[in-house]
C-alpha cells in the first residue's frame, strides 16, 4: 500500500487552492456535549477571534484537547490547547466567533471587550480572511500581518509590537500546511497596512493607492475591531489570509475562503509553539482595565470624529479640484482654438497682399471680426492698419 505522503497530489490550478497537508475539523466533529462555564479554565493564555466558520473551522484544527462551553455574555466559547509542550506547559486558548456588526450589542467591538475583561487573556489574536488590494501587491493565499490599521482618514491603529515582532520572526520557521509545497509559494507581508472596509467606500483601486499607498489589504471582517484603547495593557495583532482581489466582481470561493483562512490560522499556530515564550507576559488585569478613564475613551471618540471629518475635506477637496480640472481643459479648449484661429488669420493675412484686392480684403476682415475703416486705412510701408468691431 502506498504511503499517504507518496501520493501523487492534483495540479494546482489559479481557480482553486491547492491541497492542504492537514485534515480540517469540521464543525461537526466538535463534541455536540456543551460543558458547564465552571469547566473553563481562566485565566486563558490566548483569545483568538474569528467572523467566519471558516475562522473558525482553521484555528479548532491546530488546538488540541478542545471542548465547548457557553458563558450568558459570551455565548458559545471553544477552550483548547496549542503549543508543543508537555500539557501542563501548554497555552491556555480560547477561540470565539463574533458577528461582523461591530456596532450592535453583540457585535464583534462589543464582544471583543467583554472577552478581554471576562478571560484576561496575555495576548488577543484576530484571525481570519482579507482581501487583498491588488495582485501586484499580494497574491491569493498569502498572509498579512498589519503593522498598521486604517479606520479613516489620518486614524492609523497600531497593532501590538511585541506581539507582531514574534509573529514576524515566527515565519522564518513557519511552513505553509501544503501537500505539495511546490504548488504555491505563500508569502506572509509584514510591511504593508491594512484598511478597514468603511474607508473604501465609494473609492477606485486607483483612489486607495493614491490615498493609502502603504496599504496592501483590505479587512472586509473585522469592521470596527481593534484594541487601541487598551493597547498599553493588552497585547494584539491581526492575521488575515488573502482570499480576494478589490476589483474583482465576483465573491471570494469557498475554497479559497478556507484556505486563507487556514493559512492565517497556520501562521498563528506557529507563533504559539513556543509556550515559555509567553510564560512571564501578564494576564489582563482588570483592575487596570477599569482605571481606564472615560476621559480617554472621549479623546479616542474625538480623534475617530476629526478622522471622519478629515475625511470629508479630502472628499470635498477631491471634488473641487475635479471642477477646476474640468475648467482648465475648457480654457485649453478656448486657447487651442483662438491659437488655431490666430494661425489661419496669419496665413490669410501673409497672402492677401498678393491675392486679394481691397473689397475682398474688407470681406476677410469681417469675417474674422474685424472692421476695415476705409477713412484709417494706411497704406504705409506695406502693413495696414484696423480696427476691432
Amino acid at each position: 500500500m502506498e504511503a499517504v505522503g507518496e501520493e501523487k497530489s492534483e495540479p494546482f490550478k489559479e481557480d482553486k487552492p491547492p491541497q492542504l497537508s492537514i485534515r480540517l475539523i469540521e464543525l461537526s466533529d466538535v463534541s455536540n456535549d456543551i460543558e458547564p462555564w465552571n469547566a473553563a479554565y481562566l485565566p486563558i493564555d490566548i483569545l483568538l477571534i474569528v467572523e467566519s466558520d471558516f475562522g473558525l473551522s482553521s484555528c479548532l484544527s491546530f488546538m488540541y484537547q478542545t471542548f465547548e462551553t457557553c458563558n450568558k455574555e459570551l455565548g458559545l466559547v471553544y477552550f483548547g490547547h496549542m503549543g508543543n509542550a508537555s500539557y501542563e506547559m501548554k497555552l491556555k486558548v480560547a477561540l470565539m466567533k463574533c458577528s461582523k456588526a461591530a456596532a450592535t450589542p453583540v457585535g464583534s467591538s462589543t464582544m471583543v471587550i467583554k472577552a478581554v475583561k471576562i478571560l484576561r487573556p496575555k495576548a488577543v489574536f484576530f484571525v481570519g480572511t482579507c482581501v487583498g488590494l491588488s495582485s501586484e501587491k499580494v497574491n491569493l493565499g498569502d498572509v498579512v500581518i498589519p503593522s498598521r490599521l486604517t479606520a479613516a482618514a489620518g486614524c492609523k491603529v497600531l497593532a501590538s509590537p511585541r506581539l507582531g515582532d514574534l509573529a514576524r520572526d515566527a515565519i522564518d520557521r513557519w511552513i505553509a500546511p501544503l501537500e505539495n509545497p511546490d504548488a504555491l509559494e505563500v508569502k506572509v507581508h509584514c510591511d504593508g497596512d491594512i484598511l478597514k472596509q468603511s474607508v473604501t467606500m465609494e473609492y477606485t483601486l486607483g483612489n486607495l493607492h493614491e490615498l493609502y499607498p502603504e496599504a496592501i489589504a483590505v479587512d472586509t471582517e473585522s469592521e470596527g475591531v481593534s484594541l487601541e484603547v487598551y493597547d498599553d495593557i493588552i497585547e494584539w495583532v491581526i492575521v488575515k489570509g488573502v482570499n480576494s482581489y478589490f476589483n474583482q466582481t465576483q465573491s471570494p470561493t469557498s475554497e479559497w475562503m478556507s484556505f486563507a483562512s487556514t493559512m492565517a490560522a497556520s501562521i498563528v499556530a506557529s507563533t504559539l509553539k513556543d509556550p515559555v515564550v509567553f510564560m512571564k507576559w501578564p494576564h489582563l488585569d482588570n483592575e487596570e482595565l477599569r482605571s481606564i478613564s472615560e476621559d480617554r475613551r472621549r479623546v479616542m471618540k474625538e480623534f475617530r470624529r476629526l478622522s471622519v471629518a478629515t475625511q470629508r475635506k479630502i472628499e470635498d477637496w477631491r471634488s473641487f479640484s475635479k471642477v477646476i480640472q474640468r475648467e482648465m481643459e475648457d480654457c485649453t479648449s478656448i486657447s487651442e482654438d483662438i491659437q488655431r484661429e490666430m494661425k489661419e488669420f496669419k496665413l490669410i493675412s501673409e497672402d492677401s497682399p498678393r491675392k486679394v484686392e481691397g473689397g475682398n480684403l474688407r470681406a476677410i476682415f469681417v469675417m474674422f471680426g474685424l472692421k476695415c475703416i476705409e477713412n484709417e486705412v494706411l497704406h504705409s510701408g506695406g502693413r495696414l492698419n484696423w480696427a476691432k468691431e
